[in-house]
């Protein structure tokens, strides 16, 4: 009875204002219950994969069928078409990007299985002398966060730059214990035990530098696929049915931490002397200029055809070939115009690779299986190439710069009039 009275259902007319008042109180008390109990407690304490663990997520869901996918997306299209579509905000526990290399671990977990056990048993003699302090789950909570949110660039031989990430991750932890409230808490911290976390912290960074170069070179191996994967969240994020909403400083690579790193102070500056050198041609490398010029030119083409993104229908795309399953295609639909989204979705097949433009070298004449009414002449909005579709193409003819597409084609009288 009770469930059925905090749901919304009615059970007695004359009870109405009192069913009211109790629904109010109630929400006004699940959110904040929700937020200390699962994200701010249990989240920190479930260390298995950290993508999964983040405000608003559902650890319990690890990864969802291409088919659902596109279920999901087109409920969105037609139930909440207009609700914010945000990857970043002020209050995450780890940036987008950080989130996104992470989730590479789960398509290599042998490699990251040993990477993790070696680097275990190297620790084994600190850990000795701290009395087994921090435990083994904070100590695999800790590598993970280590290698997420690697900075961009940094070696493990930057002093500078080591301490300073160093300093930034002491932070974090030190957060990251007291919610969990396993062995620390805000109320009562556990000095001795944070204490020796720190210190395990700081061998880490100082203390063993066989470890440390270790811990670089995994991170080099899952650069490329990371960053793969965060382009494909962003060109989504940009695509997909909703408005997009980018936070402050995410035009770059985010490898932020939890307040109050996520909130630290951003480098404009940097950001518009890159953004006023983009040109038509994709940037090399894969430093955080590549994802600056992927948002650029998506948004470009959502000015340019502002309906097709707000209102366009979503229409799912099927993907044939040797491994269809590494690929998610779909298209917004209105009128004549089209917009075409295409991006890997496994990309640990990158791992140990130093880029991702050479994606195409992984491509094994897979094909985008194309219905009647989006055939014809496409602009591939990332590079300004025109591409002829028919009834199928193949995905190097889309993915030759990046692991990520976008064909947009607009009505035959809206090209006539830009003309």
């Amino acid at each position: 009875m009770l469930g059925q009275w905090l749901s919304g259902a009615r059970i007695k007319p004359e009870l109405d204002p009192l069913q009211s008042v109790a629904l109010i109180r109630f929400q006004q008390l699940s959110a904040p219950l929700c937020a200390k109990a699962v994200e701010d407690t249990a989240f920190y304490r479930y260390g298995r994969l950290l993508s999964r663990n983040d405000v608003g997520f559902d650890p319990r869901c690890f990864a969802s069928s291409i088919a659902n996918f596109h279920r999901k997306m087109q409920c969105r299209a037609s139930l909440i078409p207009h609700a914010m579509l945000a990857t970043a905000t002020h209050d995450h526990k780890r940036g987008e990007d950080v989130r996104a290399r992470l989730a590479v671990l789960s398509e290599i977990p042998g490699h990251w299985t040993r990477a993790l056990e070696r680097w275990l048993d190297l620790s084994a003699s600190c850990l000795g002398k701290l009395h087994d302090m921090p435990s083994a789950g904070d100590a695999a909570i800790l590598f993970q966060t280590i290698v997420g949110a690697w900075p961009d660039g940094l070696t493990n031989t930057d002093q500078q730059g080591l301490k300073a990430y160093r300093n930034r991750l002491a932070a974090w932890q030190c957060k990251a214990l007291r919610e969990a409230k396993l062995y620390s808490d805000w109320t009562e911290p556990n000095e001795k035990y944070e204490a020796a976390a720190n210190a395990f912290l700081e061998w880490i960074f100082s203390g063993s530098p066989q470890l440390l170069a270790e811990i670089a070179d995994f991170v080099g191996n899952v650069r490329a696929a990371g960053a793969a994967k965060s382009l494909a969240q962003t060109l989504l994020k940009l695509t997909a049915p909703g408005v997009p909403d980018l936070y402050q400083g995410t035009e770059y690579w985010d490898f932020s931490l939890v307040d109050p790193d996520n909130r630290s102070p951003v480098d404009f500056t940097a950001r518009r002397t890159s953004f006023a050198a983009l040109t038509s041609h994709t940037p090399t490398g894969i430093d955080g200029r590549i994802k600056q010029f992927l948002i650029a030119r998506v948004l470009a083409a959502r000015r340019n055809l502002p309906d097709l993104f707000s209102k366009g229908a979503y229409k799912p795309l099927e993907t044939v070939g040797p491994a269809p399953g590494n690929f998610i295609g779909f298209a917004r639909v209105l009128g004549g115009a089209a917009a075409i989204s295409l991006f890997c979705r496994f990309t640990g097949q990158l791992f140990g690779r130093n880029d991702i433009q050479n994606i195409c070298s992984l491509l094994r004449k897979e094909r985008l299986l194309v219905p009647p009414e989006l055939q014809g002449t496409f602009t591939n909005a990332l590079v300004d190439e025109q591409i002829s579709i028919d009834h199928e193409v193949e995905l190097t003819r889309i993915l030759r710069h990046l692991p990520v597409g976008l064909l947009v084609k607009a009505q035959d009288h809206w090209r006539t009039a830009g003309n």
